[in-house]
């Protein structure tokens, strides 16, 4: 639920508009609240949208998106289109969560489905991505038009939480995982993908014969109206998939 339940004393917060608020470049702004050391940054709903590249949290650190928060890709940036938004990188203990319910914060790497139409000329990047990090919670965030998937795992990750989260409208999956373990997905919905092969829901799909996706836990999820499948499995390895899927819909 909290930091604490990670063993994390939440002792300092910061709101990333101190920080040099920019209405039309907020990469920095963001980053340096993250790398001040607070272990909570706040992201205020400023009215209008928080236009960034790639945001970089640290360990031990929870990112609180408020209710109304919109955060959009900086489209001045060079080849924006493979920007991934989040990346947890080598980290651990990170909370990513949004005030209130699905829809109250939206990360999109485009605002709209037909900006990303006109504007995305083929796959790029995800909305959050990991890699090789541990004690991970994603809540109360919708994530939408990214060029790649809504949540990539490239690399081994586990102990991974992601609960109350819309994955809507995504170009390639609205998640996929090439190697992780120990990834809980609750209410989360993987739906209207559409854009670059395979457009899944969810692909479990390792990258080598000797990955591995162990351990993948849904509980009460949509997997509906997707170009590809709902849930699939694109690759096969030397090793165990274990997978449970509980009260989940599959819709055409």
């Amino acid at each position: 639920k909290t930091l604490a339940d990670f063993g994390v004393a939440d002792t300092t917060t910061v709101h990333a508009k101190d920080f040099g608020w920019d209405a039309e470049h907020a990469t920095a702004c963001v980053q340096a609240a993250i790398d001040s050391g607070a272990t909570t940054v706040v992201i205020d709903d400023m009215g209008s949208p928080w236009y960034v590249g790639t945001i970089k949290p640290k360990s031990n650190q929870r990112l609180l998106f408020k209710r109304g928060v919109r955060m959009y890709c900086d489209l001045t940036l060079e080849n924006f289109n493979n920007y991934v938004m989040i990346l947890l990188d080598h980290v651990e203990n990170v909370i990513l969560e949004g005030e209130g319910e699905k829809g109250d914060v939206v990360l999109a790497k485009y605002p709209d489905y037909d900006t990303r139409k006109k504007l995305c000329t083929g796959e790029g990047e995800s909305g959050v991505r990991f890699k090789i990090s541990k004690n991970l919670v994603i809540r109360n965030l919708t994530l939408s038009n990214h060029s790649k998937d809504g949540l990539s795992f490239g690399d081994t990750s586990h102990h991974t939480w992601v609960e109350n989260v819309s994955l809507d409208c995504n170009y390639r999956q609205g998640c996929s995982i090439g190697s992780a373990y120990d990834v809980y997905f609750k209410n989360v919905d993987f739906v209207n993908t559409r854009g670059g092969s395979p457009m899944a829901g969810f692909d479990h799909e390792p990258p080598t014969e000797s990955g591995f996706d162990a351990n993948i836990y849904f509980f009460d999820c949509d997997f509906s109206n997707n170009s590809g499948g709902g849930l699939i499995w694109s690759t096969s390895t030397i090793s165990p998939v274990t997978c449970l899927t509980k009260r989940c819909k599959f819709g055409g």
